[in-house]
């Protein structure tokens, strides 16, 4: 009988310790018991850097007419040759104008024509050759429209303030200005930015023959 009790007692202080040490679960609005899951921990947000609002790009016309971003306007770079030494239509003594090419030719026939050495003409104390008589009297009716800008001197290069001879085989010819290039990369390049480099060419001529 003694060794019962004991065997009970200890059950009796078995289940009160447990009943000690086990949570109490929450009782859900239905009195069912639930194990409730915590909401996942958040990353802490970074604080958002103010950023200044984006200039709007200014679109402006541009010389030809065409819309482009407004900018500065081209300078006119610094000459690297004297402008006292830019002749206007240079020629090795004893040679003919334009390397003996027709100028009449560029317009008349889109080509680059050597003139003959017996059709000629002169011009301000040196000899123009021309590829047909017909040639030579348009010439002398009007003899501006004929001769290419800047004394001959190379379009691009005067915009990028240099002189350089141009070559009568590399012209272009642009609201009826002829123009003579170094080469004819520098005639491409000229077509493809003509409105910029016009008026730098213009300018840098203009002020070569104001110094002379």
């Amino acid at each position: 009988m003694r060794i019962l009790c004991s065997v009970i007692l200890s059950f009796v202080a078995a289940g009160v310790g447990l009943a000690q040490t086990t949570p109490t679960l929450p009782k859900d609005h239905d009195g069912m018991l639930r194990l409730k899951a915590s909401a996942p921990n958040k990353p802490a947000e970074r604080p958002r850097k103010e950023t200044a609002p984006a200039t709007p790009a200014v679109v402006a016309p541009k010389h030809d007419g065409t819309l482009g971003l407004a900018g500065p306007e081209p300078q006119a770079k610094e000459m690297k040759i004297a402008p006292a030494s830019l002749v206007p239509f240079p020629a090795r003594e004893g040679q003919p104008m334009l390397a003996g090419f027709d100028p009449v030719a560029w317009v008349a026939r889109k080509q680059a024509l050597a003139g003959s050495a017996t059709i000629t003409a002169d011009y301000d104390g040196r000899t123009v050759r021309f590829a047909s008589m017909e040639s030579r009297q348009a010439f002398l009716k009007e003899p501006g429209r004929y001769l290419p800008e800047y004394g001959g001197y190379c379009a691009f290069s005067l915009a990028q303030g240099e002189a350089r001879e141009g070559q009568p085989t590399a012209f272009r010819i642009l609201a009826g200005r002829i123009y003579l290039f170094a080469t004819e990369a520098f005639a491409v390049s000229w077509e493809r930015d003509a409105a910029h480099l016009v008026p730098l060419a213009d300018d840098a001529w203009r002020t070569a023959q104001a110094t002379r």
